[in-house]
């Protein structure tokens, strides 16, 4: 079984042979990358690349964002969005591909406390305002607001099918939302509000957080409560993880992959502990004292996923077995980086023997979330994006041949001179239009001399008024005619009187 010391000796090896210069970032070789958000309302992301002394965590990016303080902050499954909500009541969205900020959406009357994406083509928002919003990452539009809870909504989880989602509020309740229909599944009440929501990846378990009580529920037996756990200080983050292969899982490993007893979850506590606990409730791993790595903040947020396997064919075969990596973040700056498998293997409360990498911010901002994704799957998924593309282009071009083009152009041709002859068709038609006008006009006023002149100047006169109104201009040229009117419609009744 390949450890902690393996890895890092492959690392070594890796950069003995590949040495690159420390300000490039090759985005193929890197380890790991996260995100996170302060109190500030700052972001900042980082980059972890192999070296000879293990793992460099490079600061990509850091810069301030909002006016108040942030919240939440969520990655698309391409890595080509990045979103972050927080008490402004917007949700700020980043191309990482590009490096731009792309803009801002409002769809909330209270701070945005949880955002979640389904892959790259869905975002969910949850708020303060007791409501969740679904948008489309297309044009950013808001599809949906699903609105039922009667407190701020706490935490949100979308089902891996993207058919279910999850939400736990301040008014003790935990909804379960149909997305398909829009609309809300079942309720059930809880003993106190929860602060934290989390399906796992295969779609038949979740999570509940509630105090310093952590809650494990089969989806499929009628969501019954299958495994509770206290620990003695406010939990405040917990995530499933993967620890990898082990004397504990080879038995097992003939059975489901989402059964209780290969389900793994990590809880950083408010006392600066982690453990990491099965499916039925029993620990897996020693108690961990974080406050050993340094820092002396309180861990803010926790986030697990499977690392690039990067490297030498030693390195990769390493990695296979080294499971996921746990990237936490304290209420001082700091980003540490831990092995999710060698936190199970250790003894004792020194941290340090699974620590994979770490780094402070210099600012030392209050941190408050944090996010992390494998490259190496961001790259696969933007690949596929961008094969469909190319596909979608060649059969466009493979429908329209030189025959479909040339047709195309005459028929463009012949519209041309169509529209050529009808507008001088027109013109000419005008034209005589207009000179008809006019041996009318000359007409009328042969015949009926002074007067008719002056009915045609009143006609005309009441035509320009008309149409001024109609503009919504001359108002007060159209009040001042009326009273003209009535003047001289009252004149004529006394004329009629005598």
């Amino acid at each position: 079984m390949a450890t902690a010391a393996a890895v890092k000796a492959a690392f070594v090896a890796k950069a003995a042979t590949q040495k690159q210069p420390a300000s490039s970032v090759d985005a193929a070789s890197l380890f790991l990358r996260a995100a996170a958000v302060s109190y500030e309302g700052s972001l900042f992301g980082w980059c972890l690349d192999p070296h000879a002394s293990g793992l460099e965590v490079k600061l990509e990016f850091g810069f301030h964002c909002s006016q108040g303080s942030l919240k939440a902050v969520a990655v698309s499954a391409s890595g080509k969005y990045m979103v972050c909500g927080g008490m402004d009541e917007r949700i700020r969205i980043f191309n990482l591909a590009q490096k731009k900020a792309v803009g801002e959406i409002s769809g909330h009357t209270g701070a945005v406390t949880c955002l979640q994406f389904y892959g790259d083509s869905h975002l969910i928002s949850g708020s303060e305002d007791s409501t969740l919003c679904i948008w489309r990452t297309h044009d950013w539009v808001c599809l949906q607001i699903l609105g039922g809870h009667k407190g701020p909504i706490n935490d949100l989880s979308v089902h891996p099918s993207g058919k279910l989602a999850l939400s736990v509020s301040r008014d003790n309740t935990l909804k379960m939302w149909n997305l398909v229909q829009g609309r809300c599944a079942f309720t059930r009440r809880l003993k106190g509000a929860a602060d934290k929501v989390l399906w796992h990846s295969g779609g038949e378990h979740y999570l509940l957080v509630v105090g310093s009580e952590l809650q494990m529920y089969a989806a499929l037996d009628n969501n019954t409560c299958v495994a509770s756990l206290s620990f003695g200080s406010r939990i405040n983050q917990a995530v499933f993880v993967d620890i990898g292969p082990g004397p504990d899982t080879s038995s097992s490993s003939s059975s489901s992959s989402s059964s209780s007893s290969t389900i793994h979850i990590a809880v950083i506590c408010e006392d600066k502990s982690l453990r990491v606990v099965d499916g039925n409730g029993k620990f897996v791993s020693p108690r961990a004292d974080l406050s050993s790595l340094g820092g002396g903040g309180r861990p803010r947020d926790m986030w697990s996923c499977k690392p690039a396997s990067v490297g030498s064919q030693e390195m990769q075969e390493a990695m296979a077995e080294e499971g996921d990596s746990i990237v936490i973040i304290t209420s001082t700056g700091q980003l540490t980086v831990l092995s999710a498998r060698a936190l199970c293997q250790g003894e004792g409360e020194d941290v340090t023997q699974a620590l994979q990498a770490s780094a402070q911010l210099q600012a030392e901002p209050r941190l408050t979330a944090c996010v992390a994704w494998n490259p190496a799957n961001c790259a696969t998924v933007l690949a596929e994006e961008k094969r469909a593309k190319n596909m979608k282009r060649k059969l466009k071009e493979e429908s329209f041949g030189d025959e479909g083009d040339n047709t195309e152009e005459e028929i463009i041709g012949e519209e041309d001179e169509t529209l050529t002859a009808a507008a001088e068709t027109e013109e000419h038609d005008n034209g005589d239009e207009l000179e008809e006008k006019k041996k009318k006009k000359q007409k009328t006023k042969g015949m009926f001399g002074g007067k008719g002149g002056k009915k045609a100047k009143q006609e005309e006169a009441s035509n320009r008024v008309e149409a001024a109104s109609i503009s919504g201009l001359g108002k007060k040229k159209a009040v001042s005619f009326g009273g003209e009117v009535k003047s001289n419609s009252s004149k004529k009744g006394k004329k009629d009187k005598r």
